[in-house]
């Protein structure tokens, strides 16, 4: 019992139960031809339009972009080395590589400042060298060739930091941490250069003197060659591209004169794209640093310092973050779904209110017949009928005319036969001479004359008799013929006759414009026929008729006749065709049955069930009057409960019902009865 309500409670949670519902034509949906059409053109519309989304989105060609600048006050540290970061520097003059004016020297510098104003700093110099290929072949190549580019500018010509070194820029001034790179250029001198790699041999002491005493306006330009990135996030592909810059990073100095200072700011591309179509995350990061060429200060010191040029490369308070992701699939199927969602709506609409109409007709042509044209109908079986009469009444005539002038001309025969031989007796008569024994022979032959042509007469009558019978033989014959005809021709007439309604044009023209034009039979026909089964079809009918037929059930069948009418067997379906094997009994009983149905019912309840249907049975029996019906009852018991009941007629049921009823079931093939009562 708790199990039992324990499962009842346990399936009210199952929220993808099947619907219940009627079937039309073995389908439980109603479908046309026209709502095909309407989806094909739909699924063609999609396809068309959404064509390139699809492509696009199988190719990755569709990125979605969100840009970020954040901002530090203390700015994270930048790694550098040869693989992301570096620079080529000169100061232009003849022969800068092997005999220059200057010295460029690259420092890295850390400031430590502290609460108790302890502040502490260390400058390591990090000493250039001639650019050769290895400096620039490591750098993160986007759509460049770093070995092109060294032979086409000429970087040979240019110093580059040293390879294999490690530095970093982070913090602001002030702040805990600040590390910066220095980039300086001072007058060359000779004993400064320690590096085994650059080994210049300054200018002689004449030439430095001329330019930085005697030649004091005389400028000079200092170029710097910086790897930088253009970033254009939109593009799926190839969407950063590397260059040197060789515009934007030159300045002019001038010895004895000013000091220019110049501060770049170093910054980072933090770039995260999201690789994956499906609605899970698959993380690529890029990142790279760049010098914000928009971004520096430059400023210009007057007066005579031994520094010409003093670069400081700081790290940027701004940190781009740029996050990418494909489009997804879920996003795509929105995007469709949402012009799809707007195309469906005009065409349900269309087709809903189409298919309601085609459902309309087809179910009254199966359910109703239509008065579209009768008068004509009646005329041409009227005509039919009285050509078939009339044909019928000339072949009789005919038939019967030709016996008549047959047996006309066969009297005449006789007559004339009869007339000769009457003035033969004339001429003999007149012959006075002829004694009187040959008169008495003449009427001797005269009487066996006529008694022969009685004789003949007979005959002929008998043969026209049988003449006329054959005759009427045969147009009894054609009679059946031309019925046979007419019946054909009616049910022909019936059967090609189209008493169903069709798809008329004229009914959706007569909808559009509120009923007020093509207002055809044919249309008033379908109004009519769509209230007719709109009141067929409604609950309070359908359950109306099914109380009727209980009336009919409690008129017409007794208690006992009832009792066995609500029982019945179920059938087994199987692979062969009309092959059904009874299975199990469902008894439907009445309403003081109601309670036995349930799972929890007991065996002694289900005995008195059948105990009940059994002394139906018995009571049915013992009536004196055969009836039909009751005959009929019987038989749908099914041979196995026929069989039990049969034999149970030799048991006295009263002084052990139990006990027989078990007996019974030995001698019968065990079976699971399945035992429902329903009112």
């Amino acid at each position: 019992m708790a199990q039992t309500i324990l499962s009842r409670v346990f399936r009210k949670f199952d929220i993808f139960g099947s619907e219940v519902g009627l079937n039309f034509q073995k389908s439980t949906i109603f479908q046309t031809q026209f709502g095909a059409l309407i989806s094909l053109i739909f699924t063609s519309l999609m396809l068309l339009f959404f064509w390139n989304n699809f492509l696009q989105f199988f190719n990755k060609d569709t990125v979605n972009v969100k840009i970020d600048q954040s901002f530090d006050h203390n700015p994270s540290k930048i790694n550098l080395n040869q693989k992301n970061f570096m620079f080529a520097v000169r100061v232009i003059q003849d022969d800068f590589i092997n005999n220059p004016y200057f010295n460029i020297s690259f420092y890295s510098r850390n400031r430590i400042f502290s609460e108790k104003h302890q502040n502490s700093e260390q400058i390591i110099e990090m000493l250039l060298e001639p650019c050769t290929l290895a400096h620039w072949v490591d750098l993160q190549a986007y759509n460049i060739d770093w070995k092109q580019v060294f032979d086409e500018k000429g970087l040979d010509q240019y110093l580059c930091p040293p390879l294999n070194e490690q530095y970093y820029v982070q913090g602001a001034w002030g702040l805990e941490s600040y590390d910066q790179l220095m980039l300086k250029i001072k007058k060359c001198t000779t004993i400064q250069f320690k590096s085994e790699k650059w080994r210049p041999k300054c200018r002689k002491k004449e030439e430095l003197e001329k330019i930085f005493i005697e030649d004091q306006n005389k400028y000079f330009e200092v170029e710097i060659f910086v790897p930088n990135y253009a970033v254009n996030p939109n593009l799926s592909k190839n969407y950063i591209t590397s260059y040197l810059n060789t515009a934007d990073l030159f300045f002019y100095i001038q010895p004895g004169k000013f000091l220019k200072k110049v501060e770049l700011f170093l910054s980072e591309f933090n770039i995260f794209t999201d690789e994956s179509l499906m609605p899970y995350e698959d993380i690529n990061n890029q990142n790279f640093p760049y010098i914000q060429l928009s971004g520096f200060r430059e400023s210009n010191l007057l007066g005579n310092y031994d520094e010409y040029l003093d670069i400081q490369i700081n790290r940027s308070y701004y940190t781009n973050n740029i996050y990418r992701k494909f489009q997804k699939i879920d996003e795509i199927i929105a995007y469709v779904g949402g012009f799809a969602q707007a195309f469906l709506i005009f065409s349900a609409f269309l087709v809903s209110y189409y298919n309601e109409y085609i459902y309309m007709i087809e179910l009254a042509n199966k359910l109703y017949d239509f008065d579209l044209d009768e008068g004509n109908n009646v005329k041409k079986q009227n005509k039919n009928f009285f050509n078939i009469k009339e044909k019928q009444q000339q072949q009789y005539i005919q038939s019967i005319n030709s016996i008549v002038n047959e047996k006309n001309k066969n009297v005449e025969n006789i007559n004339k036969n009869i007339n000769n031989q009457q003035e033969k007796e004339v001429k003999i008569l007149t012959l006075k001479q002829k004694k009187i024994q040959f008169q008495i022979e003449k009427k001797y032959k005269k009487k066996q004359y006529k008694k022969q042509v009685n004789i003949l007469i007979r005959i002929e009558h008998l043969k026209y008799k049988k003449q006329y019978q054959y005759q009427q033989h045969q147009n009894n014959q054609n009679d059946k013929k031309d019925r046979k005809k007419f019946l054909a021709k009616e049910f022909e007439h019936i059967i090609q006759r189209n008493k169903s309604l069709q798809i008329n044009i004229f009914y959706f023209i007569n909808q559009i414009t509120c009923g007020k034009f093509c207002r055809t039979k044919t249309v008033l026909l379908i109004e009519k026929a769509q209230e007719q089964i709109k009141k067929d079809l409604d609950i309070f009918n359908i359950l109306n008729k099914i109380k009727e037929i209980e009336k009919f059930k409690q008129i017409f069948l007794t208690q006992s006749q009832m009792i066995l009418f609500n029982f019945f067997p179920k059938t087994v379906i199987q692979v062969k065709e009309n092959d059904t094997k009874e299975l199990s009994r469902v008894f439907i009983s009445e309403d003081r049955f109601k309670e036995l149905a349930k799972k929890n019912t007991t065996q002694q309840q289900k005995m008195r069930v059948y105990l009940r249907l059994y002394e139906a049975y018995e009571e049915i029996c013992q009536e004196k009057e055969k009836n039909e019906i009751n005959n009929k009852l019987i038989d749908m018991l099914g041979f196995e409960m026929r069989n039990i009941f049969e034999k149970s007629k030799f048991i006295n049921f009263k002084r052990n019902p139990i006990l027989a009823l078990k007996m019974n079931q030995q001698q019968s093939p065990k079976k699971k009865n399945n035992i429902q009562i329903i009112n």
